[in-house]
């Protein structure tokens, strides 16, 4: 019988503890529908799909401006990429053929050999550099 009266009080006790969660449970979803109903005030559906309507015209402009800076002139829009490799190849054949591989900038000036002039500065007799040193 004594086991009866624990258990049946453990019963209240549980019930009780569930009741006062229930409570604290309501009161924080009253305060949390409070605020969401305030915060509801602030936002209008309206105004949001009219912000994102003006976001999706800015976007469309700015693809519009990336679209016209991106344009390419004179040049058609069906370039065929071997085809232009292929010239390229023939172009670098040609100065290859022309030029024995060297480029022109690094090719020997034909009108001035340093090395013949330092030999006949060298092979002067050293009295036409004298007179004119001493003069």
């Amino acid at each position: 019988m004594l086991y009866n009266q624990i258990y049946n009080l453990d019963q209240v006790a549980f019930a009780l503890e569930g009741l006062k969660d229930a409570q604290k449970t309501m009161a924080a979803m009253k305060a949390a529908n409070k605020d969401l109903k305030g915060t509801m005030k602030t936002v209008k559906l309206e105004d949001i799909d009219s912000m994102q309507d003006e976001v999706i015209d800015l976007m469309d402009v700015s693809n519009e401006i990336q679209e016209t800076l991106g344009r390419s002139y004179n040049i058609p829009d069906d370039i065929d990429e071997e085809e232009l490799m292929g010239e390229l190849d023939a172009l670098e054949a040609d100065m290859d053929f022309e030029s024995n591989s060297v480029p022109s900038y690094l090719q020997p000036d034909k009108e001035s050999n340093l090395d013949s002039e330092l030999h006949q500065l060298v092979m002067q007799p050293p009295h036409q550099t004298g007179s004119s040193a001493g003069g």
